[in-house]
């Protein structure tokens, strides 16, 4: 709020208290305005004196607004008292919910529902923190209930489309997301999302002007960011040249700074270790059964013990296999999803931690705030975030010489650390034998193209090319990833549309990683997306030995094939024009003896090449020695 703002909200509230309307809530507001702007001994006289004539929740609040967070934090455990004034408890318990402190919150607000009865903005607020804290389906009835209450909120309405989507109820999501848009036309959050489902749900007849009104919203919102914020991850998706996305990343990284300063919590400057092994940590929402946990999972226990002691930090619990790997492969596994970000912060600071990898960036789950706490001296982004961050609490990005060469520099804020090989990391995976085409529903003897990869990646350019491919290849199939009515309708209606038959489309199900690898060998050539390549898949297809024909494209996100192949030796995979993928994906399929000839390349490459100690020890000696480059020049 500017300065003009607050004085015309102080006068008013000057004048409402003159007129003898002494609510606890203008008290507290004017003492929140008081604290913005300087003046401390005021708001605490005014919290004071309203304190001795309130209950535990106000004196709480008093205590927070005064900077005494712990002592706060320890007074809210009395506050939940139903008797007490339900706008106050509402209050406490959003203040605790920001700090991480989600049982005490969501105890004040159940107290707080039980004194005000249903009221729809406690109702929003408590949903918000059933939601943070994974207790999905309870947030969803308490935001269906508060939209019933009041459906003219677009931002209620919208946190429900949010919470739609995290149920993987993407078609209500996106029925949802239309109303938004009919309360607020210009929601930009809803534009958003209503592309990106849009590109899950391969909707496409709507998609090219969403994706203009989007565009023209995300203008506005970089002229006068105000306190909207948007993570530009999904402009990954829809803007792949990365001029917006630039943009967006450094207007979200700011934002991000700011919150991170205001709260207060930025973490004392390290030191630089001259000797010593050093302590070296892993931050992510993904140690489970994602793509980038599936990827990273077995490095952890590659690593030099005599260099290095491992941490991870996980933003998410799920218990699964994978998690499980990591937890066994690091010295100190710390499960922080129940952590406000300056908690976070502080145990990273705590824990001594000189080297911390970053492996979310700008994705779902991810908490950059805690990097703009500045735990650790090198921060470093990797694997996650496909892009520049443009955040200067990133240090430096890992990649390679293929999918950030020089070229790339300029657009990139972060030092530039390149891996001597594919910067994709190979957990080994044992692959079974396949279960053969009959039982997978595949044709014994037609050619099989495939992609597996996720619904958002496909684009109407890419899949148009595909259908110039089967009209060439006759007799040909294209197996494709589609665990979902929406997709695979919207898919065969395309198909259609481009003159192919239904039967000449084969959807497949999600199923778990072991059978996924056992199944990709009975498919000949995997097709990758041009503009967001497969990134976990393309490895999956190595493992199994199905070759991978990619059409370069820009940045990281859009050159990962180009890198594997190149790794590979299989450089003659990797295209640079739509004509010439289209060309190499027709000689393939005339030239059998000489796909089974990249086919045996492959197997010998992979086996030989995608060793994950001989990665790691690459990766140990590229950090190490940019560490060393900061202790030079301190």
């Amino acid at each position: 709020m500017s300065e003009h703002k607050f004085s015309e909200s102080e006068q008013e509230l000057l004048q409402s208290l003159a007129r003898g309307k002494n609510d606890p809530g203008s008290i507290l507001e004017l003492s929140r305005i008081y604290l913005r702007t300087g003046r401390a001994d005021q708001a605490l006289l005014l919290l004071g004196g309203l304190a001795e004539r309130q209950g535990m929740a106000l004196r709480s609040l008093a205590l927070a607004l005064s900077g005494r967070n712990a002592e706060a934090i320890d007074l809210a455990g009395f506050a939940a008292d139903p008797e007490e004034d339900p706008n106050m408890l509402h209050m406490l318990a959003y203040w605790l919910n920001q700090q991480g402190c989600f049982a005490q919150a969501l105890a004040i607000f159940q107290a707080a529902l039980l004194r005000a009865g249903n009221d729809a903005g406690i109702r929003h607020d408590y949903a918000i923190a059933l939601q943070r804290t994974g207790n999905l389906r309870e947030a969803l009835l308490q935001y269906q209930a508060a939209f019933g209450q009041d459906s003219n909120n677009s931002h209620l309405a919208f946190n429900l489309a949010l919470a739609l989507e995290q149920s993987d109820r993407l078609d209500d999501a996106l029925a949802q997301i239309e109303r938004v848009l009919a309360i607020a036309p210009e929601h930009l959050g809803a534009l958003y999302r209503r592309s990106y489902l849009q590109r899950l749900l391969c909707a496409w007849e709507d998609y090219p002007g969403g994706l203009a009104e989007l565009s023209v919203a995300l203008e506005r919102h970089l002229e006068k960011p105000g306190e909207e914020m948007i993570s530009p991850y999904g402009l990954n998706i829809h803007f792949p040249d990365g001029k917006l996305h630039d943009r967006a990343a450094a207007c979200y990284a700011r934002q991000i700074t700011e919150q991170a300063m205001n709260q207060g919590s930025l973490q004392p400057a390290r030191q630089v270790k001259k000797s010593g092994r050093l302590n070296i940590a892993y931050l992510s929402p993904d140690f489970n059964s994602h793509a980038v946990g599936s990827l990273i999972s077995g490095l952890f226990a590659c690593h030099d013990r005599k260099k290095f002691k491992v941490f991870a930090y996980s933003l998410v619990k799920s218990g699964d296999g994978i998690q499980q790997q990591v937890e066994t492969g690091v010295d100190i596994y710390r499960d922080v999803s129940l952590a406000a970000p300056a908690r976070i912060a502080a145990q990273i600071s705590g824990d001594d931690i000189d080297i911390l990898i970053d492996l979310a960036g700008y994705t779902r789950n991810a908490r950059p705030q805690i990097l703009a706490m500045r735990p650790a001296l090198l921060q470093v982004s990797f694997l996650g975030y496909l892009n520049t961050m443009r955040a200067p609490f990133i240090d430096a990005v890992i990649g390679d010489d293929e999918v950030l060469p020089e070229s790339e520099e300029s657009g990139f804020s972060e030092h530039i650390l390149r891996l001597r090989r594919c910067f994709l990391p190979v957990t080994p995976r044992e692959v079974g034998s396949s279960p053969g085409r009959g039982k997978l529903g595949l044709p014994a003897d037609a050619f099989v193209f495939c992609s597996f990869n996720h619904s958002y990646k496909l684009q109407p350019q890419i899949f148009a090319l595909w259908m110039k491919i089967l009209r060439t290849a006759k007799g040909s199939v294209l197996w494709l990833l589609a665990d979902r009515a929406t997709i695979r309708d919207n898919l065969l209606a395309a198909a259609a549309e481009a003159g192919i038959g239904p039967e000449r489309l084969i959807f497949a199900d999600r199923v778990p990683l072991t059978e996924h690898l056992a199944r990709m060998k009975s498919a000949d050539l995997l097709l990758d997306t041009p503009g967001y390549n497969a990134g976990a898949t393309i490895i999956a297809a190595a493992q199994a030995g199905l070759p991978t024909l990619t059409l370069r494209g820009n940045r990281i996100l859009g050159r990962m094939g180009a890198s594997l192949n190149k790794t590979l030796g299989l450089d003659e995979l990797t295209c640079d024009t739509a004509d010439e993928y289209l060309g190499r994906a027709h000689d393939l399929v005339k030239d059998r003896d000489r796909l089974g000839a990249i086919r045996e390349r492959l197997e010998n490459a992979a086996a030989e090449k995608l060793s994950i100690k001989e990665y790691c020890e690459d990766l140990e000696n590229l950090l190490l020695k940019h560490y060393r480059q900061i202790s030079v020049q301190a």
